[in-house]
């Protein structure tokens, strides 16, 4: 018979969730088996890992499965050095936003980035605001159509870098001047001390983000393996 041992603590929280378990946020292992087996809650017999996690200065692709929760700044119980510790934690996943973004808690992003195919559903935009809160910045490059409804007030700016129109949700105007779009995402990347969103891979951002921590995402598998070449 498997027990709670064999589980790790993201599969923990995936099951708080699922059970609507509660106050399971910055627990350790031993609490979060704590509140699953007060509230009732007994092992599967399978515990197998649903998602790998890539959490280095290096990268890799992988699939996540729908039920999986991501909690970019969860603590892990790995042992590491001072050096391993201060390393970005980057996550590229070879599937679509719609399979990632609404797994992610808020206030996980401080900055959204997206250079957008022009197939896309806008929906992906309303999760982006969620996961970034009040005090993110959503920049939209190739974006078409009208914004949907979202939650927060957050004012929209359109902005002009060199024959491109590039719009930014930010909570105040933007005013900034930027001569290239690479110049507006590497200034944008410096000022951000939290982890980076992309909700579709881009190569126009990959270099940038080498030093930093982001979570990325895309079902398509040339744009995926040309992020991790850039951010490598």
């Amino acid at each position: 018979m498997s027990d709670f041992s064999k589980y790790s603590r993201q599969q923990l929280i995936d099951l708080c969730r699922t059970n609507k378990v509660k106050g399971f946020s910055h627990k350790s292992i031993e609490e979060l088996i704590g509140l699953l087996v007060n509230a009732g809650i007994k092992p599967a017999e399978d515990s197998g890992a649903t998602v790998t996690a890539i959490a280095s200065a290096a990268t890799a692709t992988t699939t996540i499965a729908p039920e999986t929760t991501i909690e970019p700044t969860a603590t892990t119980t790995t042992t590491t050095t001072n050096k391993e510790a201060e390393k970005p934690r980057q996550y590229i996943f070879y599937t679509g936003w719609n399979q990632v973004l609404p797994y992610i808690e808020e206030d996980s992003a401080k900055l959204v980035v997206a250079d957008v195919p022009s197939s896309q559903d806008h929906q992906w935009i309303v999760e982006s605001v969620r996961i970034m809160g009040t005090g993110g910045t959503l920049l939209i490059r190739g974006f078409q159509g009208e914004l949907p409804a979202i939650q927060h007030s957050l004012h929209a700016s359109w902005i002009t870098v060199g024959s491109e129109k590039i719009l930014i949700l930010h909570k105040e105007p933007y005013t900034g001047s930027h001569k290239t779009v690479a110049s507006l995402y590497n200034h944008m990347i410096e000022k951000t001390d939290g982890t980076i969103l992309l909700p579709f891979a881009s190569e126009s951002i990959g270099k940038l983000l080498r030093n930093h921590s982001f979570i990325a995402m895309d079902d398509n598998e040339a744009r995926v393996s040309q992020l991790y070449s850039l951010v490598r």
